[in-house]
């Protein structure tokens, strides 16, 4: 039997909003032959609140990467300031050997690249052993200027939904 592969899923696993959502649903549904696990990034609170929170957060990855890396770092991330911390992360998987999937979830990171992250964007996601998700079609070629090729991964669908219960 084969070794079971390991996915460590990167963003705000724990707060309200869309990215955690497909964040739970990706970690408590993994493929056959996977293990996810959950590292949460952000926190719901004040300034000081969130910067550190990613402090603790970065140590912990820091700590995980050196004594018992995943087989693959899975990033959750949307623009601005979510891009730049995810960034650290994509770099630091990247330096000891693992894998990079950098899914992309906002809604205006078009806008974001346009406005001067563009290039740092692209020297990211085109680096050997990162590959990047986007949301549909649309999104893969309007971003496709600063990431390439992208996977298409449409957000998931809670496998326990019924007709029953959306009536």
């Amino acid at each position: 039997m084969s070794e079971v592969m390991t996915v460590l899923h990167v963003g705000p696993v724990n707060t309200r909003g869309g990215i955690a959502s497909v964040i739970r649903l990706l970690s408590e549904n993994p493929p056959d032959g996977w293990k996810a696990e959950t590292l949460a990034t952000h926190v719901e609170g004040s300034n000081l609140a969130k910067l550190l929170f990613w402090r603790k957060a970065r140590k912990a990855l820091i700590r995980r990467l050196k004594s018992n890396p995943p087989d693959l770092v899975h990033i959750h991330t949307a623009s601005d300031y979510s891009w730049w911390r995810k960034k650290r992360v994509a770099l630091l998987a990247r330096k000891v050997g693992v894998k990079v999937v950098i899914h992309i979830h906002s809604g205006r990171f078009d806008e974001f690249c346009r406005m001067g992250a563009g290039n740092e964007v692209k020297k990211i996601c085109s680096m050997d052993g990162i590959e990047v998700v986007t949301l549909s079609q649309v999104w893969h070629d309007r971003l496709k200027e600063w990431v390439g090729d992208s996977t298409i991964m449409h957000n998931p669908v809670d496998p326990d939904i019924r007709m029953e219960d959306v009536e």
